[in-house]
């Protein structure tokens, strides 16, 4: 008789929670909605930023995380735990603020080392963790200083060791960047980055700057009136918007009105007051609508030297009616035949040969153009 033989299957290891899960999250302020319906995952070791302008809910949804606000409906879940009720001191969170909220009394040491002995630990352990947690934020040998004594700079890195130091569930940053000088704006940026890649902490960091949060983050969620417009990769929100505020939230964007006029399955055709457009179908649009250009996808082209439209280029003939020194850029600004206004960046160089009067085409590359519903 034969016998049925069974291969043993290796067991496979259940997924990780999230790191943090907020499901149908809102709040309203004296009838006012601060958050409305938010949804949002952090995937464990990641950085999450919430980017968008003032008073678009960011920082509301971050007091929610926190247990500082409490939702008027939904849930907030960090790991595999519903915490929605709980008070801030038992989420085991992090947080790190604009001002730092340093204890002027304190020296670094004894910063970084008060949450832990809250958590009453001993000298042995405490002295340690503490000193680890200065070396990855390079304040190793400032340990007697006190916050008085340090630049904005080194205050933040006491403020990232003070908030590591516990390892938190989930760290939270509320424009933690927004007081230092652009240099070491700029240079923090990356140290964060990297300390959260050694540390595997998952961040939550809040900012209104487009540049930092496509420098930081693994996933952006842009908000705007409470609402989450997009949530993508950098990559994602940058070049596949989904709407006309994500497309003009990162950088100058150039918008003109169209209609629809048909499509082709791979492309649509517009029409406008510039004239007729064949471009990249990237979701279904019909009817009114807007076409949006990024100033920095435009290229200025001589009138003596421009080349016809064709299915990878499009352009816009008129005349150059100021430049803008930006250092490294300049911004043509080109009055179109029609009247509108085009704007488009360029190398200083260009000034010399494009200068102030001179009659130009704006080009860009069909595939850089997005197309929204009026």
């Amino acid at each position: 008789m034969a016998v049925a033989m069974t291969r043993a299957h290796p067991a496979v290891a259940p997924a990780a929670p999230p790191a943090l899960e907020l499901v149908g999250v809102s709040k309203s302020f004296r009838g006012v909605g601060a958050v409305r319906d938010v949804s949002l995952t952090l995937p464990a070791g990641t950085i999450l930023s919430l980017l968008g302008p003032s008073g678009c809910g960011k920082t509301t949804t971050l007091r929610i995380v926190a247990g500082f606000v409490a939702p008027d409906t939904g849930q907030v879940r960090i790991g595999s735990e519903d915490v929605t009720d709980l008070p801030p001191h038992l989420r085991h969170l992090g947080m790190v603020f604009q001002n730092y909220a340093l204890f002027p009394h304190m020296t670094v040491f004894e910063n970084v080392a008060f949450g832990l002995r809250m958590r009453n630990l001993g000298a042995a352990e405490i002295g340690p963790a503490v000193r680890a947690a200065l070396r990855l934020v390079r304040m190793t040998g400032l340990e007697a200083r006190y916050p008085r004594e340090l630049s904005g700079g080194q205050q933040q890195r006491v403020a990232l060791a003070r908030a590591i130091v516990t390892r938190p569930r989930v760290l939270l940053l509320d424009e933690p960047f927004g007081a230092l000088d652009r240099q070491l704006r700029e240079e923090m940026q990356i140290e964060l980055k990297q300390l959260q890649r050694t540390v595997g902490i998952s961040f939550v960091f809040v900012t209104h700057d487009q540049e930092e949060a496509l420098t930081i983050s693994d996933r952006i969620a842009v908000m705007r009136s409470g609402v989450i417009e997009q949530v993508g990769t950098p990559d994602e929100v940058f070049e596949q918007p989904r709407s006309l505020f994500v497309a003009s939230f990162f950088g100058t964007v150039n918008v003109f009105e169209g209609t629809v006029s048909g499509s082709d399955g791979s492309a649509i055709l517009v029409a406008g007051p510039l004239g007729r457009w064949r471009v990249p179908a990237r979701a279904p649009v019909s009817g009114a609508c807007v076409v949006a250009v990024r100033a920095a996808d435009v290229a200025v082209r001589r009138a003596d030297r421009d080349e016809a439209d064709d299915g990878d280029w499009l352009s816009i003939h008129g005349r150059v009616e100021n430049i803008v020194y930006k250092g490294t850029t300049v911004l043509y600004q080109i009055r179109a035949r029609d009247g509108s206004l085009v704007l488009a960046a360029g190398e200083p160089a260009l000034r010399a040969s494009v200068p102030v009067g001179a009659p130009v085409s704006a080009a860009w590359r069909a595939a850089r153009t997005h197309v929204f519903p009026r």
